[in-house]
């Protein structure tokens, strides 16, 4: 779990780490309420359901913030809804299941976006 990996390796507390799944086909099937990050109090600070996560406590320029809906017109058609959902699904992914420790920092979302407005 390469997030969990990381963030375990830089000495964060449990009560501050996001959720995390036992299997890995698990992680492209979590509920709406799956916690993304949480704040320095242990406070959930975005979960998956959320169009916009927040990663900032997790990076140490505290800028980090994935927009799932930013590059559309008009987030809620329904094509909008779908694509983002998508987006998510692959974010989490590059989160959790890359092999080695990852910031999220590292992950940007600028190919996606591209993909997204076509």
């Amino acid at each position: 779990m390469s997030i969990i990996a990381n963030l375990q390796l830089n000495q964060w507390q449990e009560h501050h780490l996001p959720d995390h799944c036992d299997g890995v086909s698990q992680y492209l099937h979590v509920d709406g309420d799956f916690v993304i990050s949480r704040t320095s109090q242990g406070e959930i600070a975005s979960i998956y359901g959320d169009d916009e996560w927040s990663m900032k406590m997790y990076d140490a320029q505290g800028s980090c913030v994935f927009n799932f809906v930013s590059w559309a017109e008009d987030s809620t058609n329904p094509l909008v809804i779908v694509i983002a959902e998508e987006m998510k699904k692959i974010q989490l992914a590059r989160l959790y299941l890359f092999q080695r420790p990852r910031k999220p920092t590292s992950i940007r979302m600028i190919e996606l976006r591209r993909l997204s407005r076509l």
